[in-house]
């Protein structure tokens, strides 16, 4: 079997800015194909396309999708969704033969949105993990498995649905495959701008997070729980990749830091073990705050970037998402959260959100004030709940949605927050990336905050360029006040899944 690991082609993207922008500034690679790829049997052939790095023209890609006899797509974000369903599309279209399987967070959190679509756009749908499972489909899809009896899959037979039971989450993550890196092109990854490529490796040390933001699908998607490999599993995973030549390294979990132990003992292993690697990956501000010594020992052993969820400055707002603080933290003790990253010598991206339900006026200006006080590069970003999650619902009942106008991210901002907070947001995001000190910052002796802020403007730069007429045409849509939210999506999506659209790919 040809088995094609896909993370689909951009086809549709907005303009002038693109809704999946950080996909291309944190250019790191996924596990999860890795993973995958070290379970099925060696007679298979297996490939890994990842749109991020593979920048293939419509022809090679076409090429690509008509190869495979199975063809499996993560999905974990809205902001892919329409490019995921082109994609399914073009597949039946151009190798109608070929098994799709899609999984991932969307199709997980979101099953009654999927489920009229199985059997159709896609062949199988994959809840939950797949570690063990995914094998199995493939092995069923030869004929030597039952389909029906495997956990957390979705298909049709003879025209009705079959669903099997979920499938148990893994209790000991140690037991889970190492991932096959000789599979992924990590050598595409990097961050262009040093001055030699250098490889980038991912390494996923746990699963999960114990807490309930209420717009975030990683608490609800893993139940509100925290799984965490052993530090011994974890050094063996950095090992392989240190040894392949990886200088740059990211931890892909939601919370690294969640246990502080562990996380200490990997850190120090690695600077006993003399690897001169610069790792990064998304903690929390209260893992900072409580525990200097773990920060200081991270330091040393390369912790050169961080990406933190601040979301909001004003405590109010952080009660209202649920943030899962002991007690909401003041804009004193991030400013203590700053200073000790920095002093480990750590670039600080912080994360915000404006325009949730129900925000206040000054709930947005204490956050929009004091966000350059807390970390080197704020990112302000409007409320966009994942689909299937508190905030989603209540964003339905509070605007009076419907269901698909959270499952598309191509909506205009003004048309779901308020009109002053949506020029807020572009105010801010214009001076922020065109003051004299953030682009100062492209020329940064700092090699990590340098090649940050060059990977930045260089997607914007490369989004900006890419006007066509298609694109021009969808910016009227999205920007036409005449028509609703869910009118506009109506109009994009009937545009790029015509079957005239797919004939002409």
């Amino acid at each position: 079997m040809k088995i094609l690991f896909l993370y689909p082609k951009t086809i549709f993207q907005t303009w002038p800015l693109a809704t999946d922008l950080s996909r291309f500034v944190y250019r790191y690679p996924a596990v999860t194909f890795p993973l995958f790829a070290s379970t099925v049997s060696k007679e298979n052939e297996v490939r890994i396309y990842d749109d991020v790095v593979d920048n293939s023209s419509m022809k090679e890609y076409k090429k690509i999708l008509e190869w495979a006899d199975i063809i499996a797509i993560s999905l974990q974000s809205a902001k892919l969704l329409l490019n995921c369903q082109i994609t399914l599309k073009l597949i039946r279209k151009i190798n109608p033969d070929a098994k799709t399987i899609i999984g991932g967070q969307h199709p997980s959190l979101n099953f009654d949105f999927w489920k009229d679509r199985i059997g159709n756009e896609v062949d199988i749908l994959v809840c939950g993990e797949a570690d063990f499972t995914f094998p199995r489909i493939v092995k069923a899809i030869k004929g030597m498995d039952n389909l029906e009896e495997i956990p957390g899959v979705s298909f049709r037979k003879n025209g009705e649905l079959i669903t099997s039971p979920p499938p148990i989450p893994v209790d000991d993550l140690d037991k889970t495959p190492f991932p096959d890196w000789t599979k992924s092109r990590i050598d595409k990854y990097a961050l262009r701008f040093y001055p030699k490529r250098v490889l980038c490796g991912s390494v996923e040390s746990s699963r999960g997070c114990k807490n309930a933001c209420t717009f975030c699908g990683t608490s609800k998607m893993w139940d509100h729980k925290q799984r965490f490999k052993s530090a011994e599993r974890v050094l063996e995973e950095i090992d392989i990749l240190v040894k392949m030549g990886i200088k740059e390294l990211s931890y892909v979990d939601d919370n690294f830091g969640g246990d502080v132990e562990r996380d200490t003992e990997i850190c120090k292993k690695i600077i006993e073990r003399n690897y001169n690697i610069k790792w990064w990956c998304f903690m929390r501000a209260d893992t900072v705050l409580k525990n200097p010594e773990f920060i200081e020992i991270a330091g040393k052993s390369g912790f050169s970037q961080v990406v933190m969820g601040f979301e909001s400055l004003a405590p109010s707002r952080l009660k209202k998402f649920k943030k899962g603080y002991d007690k909401e933290l003041s804009i004193e003790q991030y400013l203590t959260v700053y200073q000790r990253l920095r002093k480990a010598g750590t670039f600080v991206i912080g994360q915000f959100i404006i325009g949730g339900i129900n925000e206040t006026e000054e709930e947005l200006k204490t956050t929009l004030e004091n966000c350059h006080l807390v970390c080197d590069c704020p990112t302000v970003n409007y409320f966009e709940p994942v689909a299937g999650t508190e905030d989603s619902r209540k964003l339905i009942e509070s605007h009076n949605l419907d269901m698909i106008e959270i499952h598309y991210s191509i909506r205009e901002i003004s048309s779901l927050i308020e009109s002053h907070i949506s020029k807020d947001f572009y105010k801010f995001n214009i001076m922020n990336y065109l003051s004299p000190r953030s682009l100062g910052k492209f020329f940064s002796s700092d090699i990590v905050i340098r090649n940050y802020y060059r990977s930045i403007y260089r997607s914007v730069f490369k989004n900006l360029t890419a006007l066509n007429p298609e694109r021009l045409r969808d910016y009227f849509i999205i920007h036409n006040k005449k028509l609703n939210t869910k009118e506009k999506i109506e109009k994009i999506r009937s545009l790029y899944l015509s079957d005239g659209f797919i004939e002409s790919l």
